[in-house]
């Protein structure tokens, strides 16, 4: 796999997939994973430890919390906020402005609609449209 420095502003770097694309403005924190072919918008910010799968498409201003897992080719909608140590599965859709409340497991496939609040804890089961 071929790597590139992705540089944070705030100077930081971190080393990413060359096939991922990263818009300016995006924060990817330390020891965060970043699969390939992922895209990452602008002012979206990817916590520590945060995995975010291959081809996953995080949206402008998103907000990845610490230890989040976001499976291979999901994808989250703009402004949205993902708790600490969530599990998004594989396909898996958020809608804009959505807030995903710490420890939720979102099964695989699952639909999210925009401006959606998900307590803390939620198990949304495989293939759910909330």
């Amino acid at each position: 796999m071929e790597t590139k420095i992705h540089t944070n502003p705030d100077g930081s770097t971190i080393i990413v997939p060359a096939s991922a694309y990263i818009e300016e403005g995006a924060y990817i924190g330390k020891g965060a994973i970043i699969g390939e072919r992922a895209i990452i918008g602008e002012k979206a910010v990817i916590d520590e430890k945060a995995i975010i799968g291959e081809g996953t498409v995080i949206r402008e201003g998103t907000d990845i919390r610490k230890g989040a897992i976001i499976g291979t080719g999901a994808s989250i909608g703009r402004w949205s906020i993902i708790g600490k140590g969530v599990y998004i599965g594989e396909g898996a859709s958020i809608g804009s402005l959505a807030f995903i409340g710490k420890g939720v497991y979102i099964g695989e496939g699952a639909s999210i609609g925009s401006l959606a609040f998900i307590e803390e804890g939620a198990i949304i089961r495989k293939g759910a449209i909330e």
